[in-house]
């Protein structure tokens, strides 16, 4: 019912059309209301999450780093694969390093817990203890993964900015030294071009005298005959 009257209410203008509804328009104070009551459950979710936190082994810092350190690995690799021959090829890095966990991590770390509570009479006395001690680290290995996704999400954004500079100092260095190349094969196209005209110049001014000489010399054999 609470998920029938979530779908109405966030789609009562749509609905309102199919439905030819007169004054059943889509209201945007609605999501902007979703959205707030959204971000105010995932803030208390965190803070209780934080609350019931306490990290008092080194093993689960080391245990959560290593599996940050595999999702990474795994990230690109998938993003490398997803994006092979892809358009999105170039946004590699950046696509990467957008690997934060979250409130969904969050939420299934304490899921067992309360699995394990509903079903503690079923289990025997024996087992209960050492299953809940086992399950009862996990939301702080949550807690270790989250708050180290998220500190090497930061990084690898500022590294990718940082590279992303780099490489348009680089193209517009490179842009500067070919427009300098072209230039410079401008001006000598240009020198060549009036090196050619001047030999044909020098040509024609040979060949005009050659024949002017030529004229010169047949002018006494012609008065002589």
């Amino acid at each position: 019912a609470v998920l029938a009257f979530g779908i109405i209410l966030g789609n009562m203008g749509e609905l309102g059309k199919m439905l030819k509804l007169e004054g059943v328009v889509h209201e945007p104070r609605v999501s902007q209301f979703q959205e707030e009551v959204a971000f105010l459950v995932r803030t208390f979710f965190f803070v209780f999450l934080g609350i019931i936190i306490s990290i008092t082994s080194v093993e689960v810092l080391v245990l959560g780093a290593g599996i940050t350190m595999l999702l990474l690995a795994a990230r690109v690799a998938s993003v490398g694969i997803a994006t092979y021959k892809s358009d999105l090829a170039q946004y590699n890095r950046q696509i990467t390093v957008l690997m934060p966990r979250g409130f969904a991590t969050a939420i299934l770390a304490t899921y067992p817990v309360a699995i394990l509570l509903e079903s503690s009479n079923l289990i025997a006395p024996g087992q209960f203890g050492p299953l809940y001690s086992q399950l009862s680290a996990l939301p702080q290995l949550a807690f270790v993964v989250i708050i180290a996704s998220i500190l090497a999400t930061t990084a690898g954004v500022l590294l990718s900015e940082r590279k992303d500079e780099e490489e348009g100092k680089g193209e517009e260095e490179l842009s500067e030294e070919v427009k300098k190349e072209a230039e410079a094969k401008r001006k000598l196209r240009g020198r060549v071009e009036a090196a050619r005209k001047k030999k044909i110049e020098i040509q024609e001014t040979v060949e005009l005298k050659e024949g002017r000489n030529e004229g010169a010399k047949g002018s006494p054999e012609e008065e002589d005959t």
